[in-house]
């Protein structure tokens, strides 16, 4: 019936549209990646599972030929609690799946105090600081002081010079959630980071790594330039904000929702949280590679899409 009104269900829409420019950028990127091996692609990405919340967006009615972006607004909802995991594939490949523990404080502590160090050490090397006027006039005296030491006495004053001084360069924030800087630390650097350098090495591929351009994913990769090139990884080109969302890792998250609907979970409480823990490690654990070479597999086809509408991101990949 509703066809015969030219009535259609369309997935609520949460995007706004592209301007003229943007288009134009991300056709650039089409042809760059389109370009590359597909086998080359590593996606990575987080995900909130959220306990007592609809699985899927609402369908809503539109006449067909209207735009169904024209009035896109996310949707509200909140659930009874939330859970997020990240999780990284590739074309044979399937990584660990991180699950999110907020900070202990001791924790917190720490990572405070390891980021002023890192600031300190940045902000001496920048000239004009305060921070690098000593370090410059500390670097002369201990070079001055090497030079006319015999090498039989005792040094007196240390070789290099320590970094107890500066300024924040970064900050965390004050929130309490996953910022750059637990981004980083917990997920790059200890899961995202090694999966991609054994890939590399196993197979001898040249791999790109495909993130969405979340805040606290283009600090973190900002602030991790050093890092990242020392263990060879290498990002995509800059992923446009508001662009089609074609990292093929986003339904490897609907299947694994999907899986999670079979589960009838009681409660909020910590014994509730566990067992959706559980249930996520245990559901990802099993997830099909054929599966995910198959959604891997996709990433030309939906990089063809964007060039077929023009660089516009009503579409669904």
């Amino acid at each position: 019936m509703n066809k015969h009104h030219n009535l259609f269900r369309y997935k609520w829409r949460s995007k706004p549209p592209l301007d003229a420019q943007n288009k134009l950028d991300c056709l650039a990127l089409v042809d760059w990646g389109l370009a590359q091996p597909i086998e080359s692609f590593i996606f990575s990405d987080k995900m909130i599972f959220e306990v007592g919340s609809p699985r899927r967006l609402r369908n809503i009615t539109w006449q067909k030929g209207e735009d169904p972006y024209a009035s896109a607004t996310p949707d509200k909802k909140k659930s009874g609690f939330s859970i997020m995991v990240s999780g990284s594939v590739a074309l044979g490949f399937k990584g660990p799946l991180w699950v999110w523990v907020k900070e202990s404080p001791e924790e917190q502590a720490a990572n405070n105090q390891q980021l002023q160090r890192e600031n300190n050490e940045l902000n001496a090397t920048i000239p004009g600081t305060e921070e690098y006027l000593y370090l410059q006039a500390l670097n002369r005296n201990i070079a001055e002081y090497n030079a006319n030491c015999s090498p039989h006495e005792p040094h007196h004053i240390p070789r290099r010079p320590f970094w107890e001084f500066g300024e924040k360069i970064q900050k965390r924030s004050l929130g309490g959630g996953l910022d750059w800087f637990l981004y980083r630390e917990s997920i790059l650097h200890q899961c995202l980071y090694p999966f991609i350098e054994a890939i590399q090495t196993q197979t001898g591929r040249h791999c790109w790594l495909v993130e969405d351009n979340a805040g606290n994913h283009t600090l973190a990769a900002k602030m991790d330039l050093q890092e990242a090139a020392a263990r060879n990884i290498h990002r995509i080109p800059k992923w446009l904000a508001n662009s089609p969302d074609l990292n093929e890792i986003e339904p490897c998250w609907n299947y694994l929702k999907d899986a999670m609907m079979e589960y009838n979970f009681a409660g909020v409480g910590e014994q509730t949280r566990q067992e959706v823990i559980d249930a996520l490690r245990l559901e990802w654990e099993h997830m099909p590679q054929e599966l995910i070479d198959h959604f891997c597999m996709n990433f030309h086809l939906n990089l063809l899409q964007v060039r077929a509408w023009g660089g516009d991101n009503k579409f669904n990949a």
